[in-house]
């Protein structure tokens, strides 16, 4: 692609390498710009994204910051890199990625908050690291919660089941109550409710 814009001059001008499709043949300007920069309207001319930004066929044109979760490290990008592993960027226009609380298992690539720890950790209030459990208190859900697992866990493997009791020397649990109308089986351990005076169809 060729332009001129001098009068009286036999050989014309070669576009600029950055105008995609040709320029202006009087004055040089560029119509659009290759991926990686944006035109300046009032110039015509095509400048580099910075660090943080990226064109591409769908930016008209016009360098756009790169999304929370992704980065641009590099100039004249034509896409922005995802935040990979225990790493997050929680602004747009990101020159790279910020490491997770090492305590996180997994976080989120947008705001760096756990979405799950190791067991016996629990996410801390604010979301950003994982604290360890305390004594009284066990892993369920990524958060620590009050009371015994062995009888939570009791309860989960039991529907309906309102009470049970633990043998802390055999590690055994056994529920002794069940939600009405559920009656407990005494046999199978579990709450049933074909009992007494109910009759299931």
């Amino acid at each position: 692609y060729e332009y001129q814009d001098e009068e009286g001059e036999v050989k014309c001008k070669k576009c600029s390498p950055y105008c995609k499709t040709g320029c202006n043949k009087e004055n040089g300007h560029c119509y659009d710009c290759i991926a990686g920069y944006e035109l300046n309207t009032k110039t015509g001319e095509c400048k580099e994204c910075q660090k943080g930004f990226y064109s591409d066929f769908t930016t008209n044109n016009t360098c756009m910051k790169c999304p929370k979760g992704y980065y641009s490290s590099n100039t004249k990008s034509i896409r922005c890199e995802k935040c990979y592993g225990n790493t997050y960027s929680s602004n747009e226009g990101s020159t790279h990625c910020k490491s997770c609380d090492s305590t996180c298992k997994t976080c989120d690539h947008t705001n760096g908050k756990c979405l799950s720890c190791h067991n016996g950790y629990g996410i801390s209030s604010d979301g950003m690291k994982c604290e360890k459990c305390l004594n009284n208190q066990y892993y369920k859900n990524n958060k620590c919660v009050d009371g015994d697992y062995q009888i939570d866990k009791c309860y989960e493997a039991i529907s309906y089941c309102s009470e049970c009791d633990i043998n802390v020397e055999q590690k055994t649990t056994k529920c002794t109550k069940c939600y009405s109308p559920y009656e407990l089986n005494e046999e199978t351990n579990e709450c049933d409710l074909c009992k007494s005076n109910y009759h299931y169809s």
